[in-house]
């Protein structure tokens, strides 16, 4: 069974821990990495090249980490723009969440994964993440942005939240993946001009 962490489940690394870890506790930043024995392969002459430029990331280094973060940053609507189609920015009403998605290297040093809410009582405190990629591909980023709202939030119980968890990442990657061939769709049709 899957264990997803949550900010209150924090225990000190091994060297520092006065109490045994059990095989149900989880231990933040706990050394995952494995040693690979070394493969004895010679280079050929021929450079393979691939045929699919979506699986090369030129952001990617295997021997680098890169830190980003994750925040809640708070917006406000106007009281009348709260009405008919607007309900759901109502925070009387209920609580949103959007996550923002980043497709492209930020002017700054470091990125940063916004999830914009009208719930006031979240903690606006960013999270660090450690990857190895400089831009993480979407699936990693809308992990870390559930992760980082499921380990905030108070109502969903921890069951729900691991059982749920594939779910809730899986449709919204399929609702982002329609987003986007509607764009292409819809920037297509407009590129190209009927004659008869």
């Amino acid at each position: 069974m899957s264990y997803f962490p949550r900010a209150d489940d924090f225990a000190l690394a091994p060297g520092y821990d006065y109490t045994p870890a059990g095989p149900n506790d989880f231990i933040f930043n706990h050394d995952t990495l494995q040693t690979v024995p070394p493969i004895d392969d010679t280079l050929s002459d021929t450079p393979s090249f691939h045929n699919d430029f979506d699986d090369i990331r030129p952001f990617s280094s295997p021997n680098k980490t890169y830190i980003f973060s994750t925040k809640y940053e708070k917006f406000h609507v106007t009281p009348h723009h709260r009405a008919g189609y607007n309900k759901i920015y109502n925070f009387r009403r209920l609580k949103s969440f959007f996550f923002e998605l980043v497709d492209h290297l930020p002017d700054t040093n470091q990125l940063q994964l916004k999830i914009y809410t009208n719930d006031y009582h979240m903690s606006s405190n960013p999270i660090n993440h450690d990857s190895t990629s400089r831009l993480p591909n979407f699936k990693f980023q809308i992990s870390k942005q559930l992760t980082h709202f499921f380990s905030t939030q108070k109502v969903i119980p921890r069951k729900l939240q691991e059982k749920f968890f594939t779910l809730i990442r899986k449709k919204l990657l399929e609702r982002l993946d329609f987003i986007r061939s509607h764009f292409i769709l819809e920037f297509t049709s407009h590129a190209i001009t009927l004659t008869q």
